[in-house]
């Protein structure tokens, strides 16, 4: 049984190559500016995009607590035990800000430059269904500058909380959408360099974050179970496939021949993981009503069943906004008609042979027909538009491409922004 259904991540990689291309995009804005305080300016210019740290979790999970019991006051035991399981809990990282540049203007045309380094130490959480990040608290240094670089870095410090509220904000998981399956609340966590939102299918429950799982090092990755996937091709509705003919000659009640008409469902679809494909295998449900005329109306039940089970194979595409279940070929079947009971003896045989024959020769190419025409939709490819400094940047997961990984399918690819 698998560990979680469905899971979205992104490596610490693809999250620096979406700071960088934040950067490249609104700078100077944000990171290049002024602020004041007490009567104190201070200029300052981050010289590069900040990096995000996943590695880290230990130095900010130190940090986290050290936060927390700063700001939760008088707490009972058990409230601080409960502050301290959730800090244990909370995915932690760390946004790196390198080299800062800023300039201390204290009035009357006194100014100390005072170059500093910064960390702001961030956790990660899911509201809403949506991953989000959130700088916490800020550590800045500067090797020089004495009580000018103290009053400097203490101005600065909301400065860079409130640039690392944008900017980490700007890099997010979108709600997890798979067409027609609804799913359980979803959990976040960081392992290695990926940070990754997992959930299952509705029913299941929330599952725990899977420790050790092998996630694919790409920018952006996700991975779908056989039970998801099941789930969504059991979502997909399927049109009954109907047919019928009829030699009967005659006039009023005098009649002779015979004729029939069937209704048939593919249905109970059941999908199995091939590699980086899925077989899909059917069964086939329905009924078939027919009547003879022999000097009189006999009504005649038959059944219909496909045999070996009709499979289609298929492969996984990206299309759109959407990675679709798309059938490739079709392992061959044959339909058999086969009648309910006994059959009259006045039924002459080459009726029957008109029944059961009219049926498997229409009915055949109408099931292979729906193998052929599968085309799921399953992962909504998430993108998201988000406004920074006035400005509307969507991430679009590109380049994507489908993977086998032992128990799922595997979608990969870059991130890029426009």
């Amino acid at each position: 049984m698998s560990a979680f259904d469905v899971a979205i991540g992104l490596n610490e990689d693809g999250m620096n190559s979406l700071s960088q291309q934040v950067y490249q995009r609104i700078y100077p804005n944000v990171f290049k500016g002024t602020t004041s305080a007490g009567g104190n300016t201070v200029s300052y210019d981050i010289k590069s995009a900040p990096k995000f740290n996943l590695l880290t979790t230990s130095e900010a999970q130190a940090a986290l607590k050290q936060y927390l019991a700063q700001h939760t006051g008088n707490l009972t035991p058990d409230e601080q035990q409960f502050v301290n399981d959730m800090s244990e809990n909370v995915p932690t990282f760390i946004l790196d800000f390198g080299a800062i540049d800023a300039t201390l203007d204290s009035g009357g045309g006194n100014t100390t430059d005072i170059p500093f380094t910064a960390t702001a130490y961030c956790h990660a959480l899911v509201n809403n269904s949506t991953l989000t990040l959130t700088p916490f608290h800020i550590d800045a240094t500067a090797t020089s500058g004495g009580g000018a670089a103290n009053l400097l870095l203490n101005i600065m410090i909301h400065q860079l909380m409130s640039v690392s509220q944008q900017l980490v904000q700007s890099i997010t998981i979108p709600p997890i959408t798979i067409s027609g399956v609804s799913l359980e609340p979803p959990i976040v966590g960081i392992e290695g360099n990926q940070i990754v939102v997992v959930t299952n299918v509705q029913g299941k429950g929330s599952p725990a974050f899977p420790s050790g799982q092998s996630w694919p090092n790409n920018p952006f990755f996700s991975l779908l179970s056989q039970d998801l996937l099941q789930a969504a091709a059991a979502a997909n509705p399927q049109a009954p496939m109907t047919g019928g003919d009829s030699s009967v000659k005659g006039l009023g009640p005098i009649k002779f021949g015979a004729e029939y008409g069937y209704t048939f469902t593919m249905v109970n679809p059941r999908v199995a993981i091939n590699g980086t494909g899925l077989d899909i295998a059917f069964d086939l449900s329905g009924s078939i009503s027919a009547s003879v005329y022999v000097f009189g109306q006999i009504g005649l039940c038959y059944g219909g069943s496909a045999t070996p089970t009709p499979t289609a194979h298929c492969s996984l595409v990206v299309q759109g906004n959407s990675l679709e279940i798309v059938a490739n070929n079709i392992s061959a079947f044959t339909i058999f008609v086969l009648p309910c009971g006994d059959v009259p003896s006045q039924v002459l045989s080459w009726m029957t042979e008109f029944i059961v024959a009219g049926v498997v020769a229409s009915l055949t190419p109408a099931v292979s027909a729906f193998l052929h025409d599968i085309h799921i939709s399953s992962l909504q490819i998430p993108a998201y538009t988000l406004p920074i400094d006035g400005q509307n940047l969507t991430m679009n997961p590109v380049g994507l491409s489908v993977i086998g990984v032992p128990g799922y399918i595997g979608l990969v690819g870059g991130l890029q922004l426009s």
